[in-house]
C-alpha cells in the first residue's frame, strides 16, 4: 500500500494541465444569480493548472482546444472536419482549480493564485489571437461561478499535454500533436 501511494503521489507532482472540452450550444456562467458570461453555439473549456505548466504549455493548450475539429465541415459535409474559428463559433473558459485534486487522498491542491492567474491570463491572451476577442470569453477567474450548458452532442474531450503519461525513459512525442484521452 505505502508503494502505491508513492506511486500516486509521484505521478500526481508529473501531472500536467488538462482541458475538457464540451461542444455545446450555448453556455453561461453565473455568480449570485447574475449572467457574468454567455456564450451561443460553440466550446465550453474547463482548464485546470498543475505544478510547473508554464506560459508556453497554456498558449499551446488554447489552441489546440480551439482547432480541434469537432464539426461537420460545411461545405464538404465530411464529419469532424472543422472547428470553432472556421465555423466563427464561440468559446467560454472556466478555470477548474478542482480538476487537479488527487480523490484518493481528498487532498485539494493549494494553488498559487499569482501563478495560475498569469497561466489562465496567457491562455485566454492566446486564444482571443488565434480566434477573435468578442468569440472568446471566460469566467471571472477565482470567482464561484454557476456554469449552464447546453451540449451539443454529446462530444467531450479531455486535452493534456504530448509525453504527460510517460516514463522518463521513453522518447517524448512532440508538442505538435495532443492526446485525447
Amino acid at each position: 500500500i505505502r508503494r502505491q501511494r508513492q506511486m500516486c503521489i509521484r505521478d500526481r507532482d508529473q501531472q500536467k494541465m488538462r482541458l475538457i472540452v464540451q461542444r455545446v450550444l450555448c453556455a453561461s456562467t453565473k455568480i449570485a444569480g447574475e449572467v457574468v458570461g454567455k456564450i451561443g453555439r460553440g466550446l465550453v473549456i474547463l482548464i485546470s493548472f498543475h505544478k510547473g505548466d508554464t506560459k508556453a504549455d497554456a498558449e499551446w493548450m488554447a489552441q489546440k482546444a480551439l482547432r480541434a475539429r469537432l464539426w461537420q465541415d460545411i461545405k464538404t459535409k465530411k464529419p469532424w472536419n472543422s472547428n470553432v474559428i472556421q465555423n466563427k463559433f464561440e468559446a467560454l473558459f472556466v478555470h477548474q482549480p478542482i480538476y487537479a485534486c488527487d480523490i484518493s487522498s481528498a487532498e485539494v491542491p493549494l494553488e498559487e493564485e499569482k501563478e495560475i492567474s498569469a497561466l489562465f491570463g496567457a491562455c485566454m491572451s492566446m486564444a482571443q489571437k488565434t480566434h477573435s476577442k468578442d468569440k472568446v470569453t471566460a469566467a471571472p477567474f477565482g470567482k464561484q461561478v454557476e456554469l449552464d450548458i447546453i451540449g451539443d452532442g454529446p462530444v467531450t474531450l479531455v486535452l493534456k499535454p504530448a509525453g504527460k503519461d510517460q516514463d522518463e525513459g521513453e522518447d517524448k512525442k512532440e508538442k505538435q500533436s495532443f492526446i485525447l484521452d
